[in-house]
């Protein structure tokens, strides 16, 4: 099965946000499996397949939830969270699925094989990865103040800032 013109749209869209992919041709196989985690795209089906559930959707949602869970998944690494990378990456990319699927976030992460943390944060925005994407959700808004509130309680080291 060959990408929809709006799954190859989505990814032009994460590439623009600063990943490096090239799925114009890309037909998934499971016995592609092994190269896909050679390749390093793993982390990019998510994204793909989010893109096709929200075909007839604004692109703009699926944008800007790559760039959150870059962003997350960056900021982590400088903070005592630095570890939980593949989560925060995971939380920020599933941060919009409510906007994109137009269902309740509960009834729509019930379904998916989460982690009890990666839920309550994605839910009821609790527990301790809650403060990253906090931070983000802040930094996208202007919220400047609750930026550097955000950053003190993650214990983000001032000396290297935010990611570049």
């Amino acid at each position: 099965m060959l990408p929809t013109e709006a799954v190859i749209l989505s990814c032009k869209e994460i590439a623009s946000a600063g990943y490096e992919l090239a799925l114009d041709d890309f037909i998934y196989d499971l016995a592609l499996e092994p190269l896909i985690a050679m390749a390093g795209i793993r982390r990019f089906i998510p994204i793909i397949l989010m893109s096709v559930f929200a075909e007839n959707k604004p692109h703009e949602l699926i944008r800007v939830s790559a760039i959150r869970a870059r962003f997350c998944e960056l900021l982590c690494e400088n903070t005592k969270m630095r570890l939980r990378s593949p989560e925060l990456f995971t939380i920020g990319l599933f941060s919009l699925i409510d906007a994109i699927m137009a269902e309740k976030m509960d009834q729509l992460i019930e379904k998916m094989p989460f982690s009890v943390d990666i839920r309550n944060v994605l839910v009821s925005n609790s527990g301790e990865m809650a403060d990253i994407l906090n931070l983000v959700r802040a930094y996208e808004t202007g919220d400047w103040e609750a930026v550097s509130q955000s950053a003190k309680i993650i214990g983000m080291d001032n000396d290297r800032g935010f990611p570049g």
